[in-house]
This record gives C-alpha cells, sequence and structure tokens, in this order.
C-alpha cells in the first residue's frame, strides 16, 4: 500500500461522525504496512496519528533527516507543502465572507513588504486563483535534498524532534522567490 492508500485511510477515519457498531477496529499491522517502505524517491518520511470510534493508532515511517538516516520521532514535525494553500485560502476565503478581507483589495494593503515594489497590483482574488502573474519555480519534488538546496536556511533554535538527529530546523526563507512571469490575470500559474 502506498501514500494514497494510507491518506484515504486517514481521511476516512477523519470522516466518522458517529459511531457505527459494523465498523471493524483499526488494524495497526494494515496501519504500519500502508507507510512502509520509506524513504523512497517520492517521500522521505510519515507522521500518522487516526483517532475515531473504531480507536486510535499512531506510527511513524522514514528518515528525519536524509543525510544522517536519523528515524522519524513521533513527536516530530515537517514542511508540508503545498497542502498549505489549501488551508490557506480557505482561511482568506472565511475572513472575506466574515468582511475581513476584501479579495479584491491588492495583497500589499495587507501585507506590505511581501512583494517588491516595482511589481504591479495583485490582488487577493488573483493570488487565489494563481492568476497573479507571478512565475512558478520548478523543482525535483522527487529529491528530498532539493529542498535543503533551494528556498531553505538554517532556522532558528533547533526544534526538540530535529536535535535529536543533529540537525537544525529548516524554515523556508522569507520574502518572494518568484518573480513576475506575466502580468496579472493575463494567465494561470500554480
Amino acid at each position: 500500500m502506498g501514500i494514497t492508500t494510507l491518506v484515504a485511510l486517514a481521511t476516512s477515519a477523519l470522516l466518522v461522525t458517529a459511531p457505527s457498531a459494523d465498523l471493524p477496529p483499526l488494524d495497526p499491522a494494515l496501519m504500519l504496512a500502508s507507510i512502509s517502505g520509506l524513504p523512497n524517491t517520492d517521500v522521505s518520511a510519515a507522521i500518522v496519528q487516526v483517532r475515531g470510534s473504531a480507536g486510535e493508532w499512531a506510527g511513524t515511517a522514514g528518515v528525519a533527516d536524509i543525510h544522517t538516516a536519523c528515524p522519524v520521532p513521533q513527536d516530530g514535525r515537517f514542511r508540508v507543502g503545498s497542502i498549505t494553500k489549501t488551508f490557506t485560502a480557505t482561511a482568506v476565503l472565511q475572513l472575506a465572507a466574515r468582511g475581513r478581507i476584501d479579495l479584491g483589495r491588492d495583497v500589499r494593503s495587507y501585507l506590505p513588504d511581501l512583494l517588491p515594489a516595482e511589481y504591479p497590483p495583485i490582488t487577493i482574488r488573483q493570488l487565489l486563483n494563481y492568476t497573479a502573474g507571478l512565475s512558478g519555480i520548478d523543482f525535483d519534488h522527487k529529491d528530498p535534498a532539493w529542498f535543503l538546496a533551494h528556498g531553505s536556511t538554517p532556522g532558528h533554535r533547533a526544534s526538540s524532534s530535529t536535535s535529536r538527529c543533529g540537525a537544525s530546523r529548516w524554515s523556508s526563507r522569507p520574502g518572494p522567490s518568484s518573480s513576475m512571469g506575466t502580468s496579472p490575470t493575463t494567465s494561470w500559474a500554480w
């Protein structure tokens, strides 16, 4: 079983809203098998916690540091990448629904230092629907070392999970990492 199966299992456990007599208990061996085989060319690690009416299970697989092969700690943290776009967009849309953010305003009215001054006005709406004209960056998402070499720098004080491996906590470099690729609204780019 792969990561897709694991995500499906974890998601289905989250969707259970009422206890069911027909729901079998969690199978720890099946759950562990679903994340076995890490690290691989796509994923370096997994930290999984499943809680629901069918029971609870937590497991890890893979490595916290690709250079030292330090195992992933149960209480570890990691970069979640592009999935944060969904959560961020949801939070922004909730704020817009409450009248706290205007999707038609220039993003710099909320975050003045986000983009260089020479960039044209870019609205929150354009950022959310990927028509802001910011070019994406190419990266080899199958090589975890890429993240170390591009756009990541040693962060603040080492966190408890990474200090066990002797590594610094990694955080994205502040400031824009993209350049203007096209004028806003002229094309769509992820």
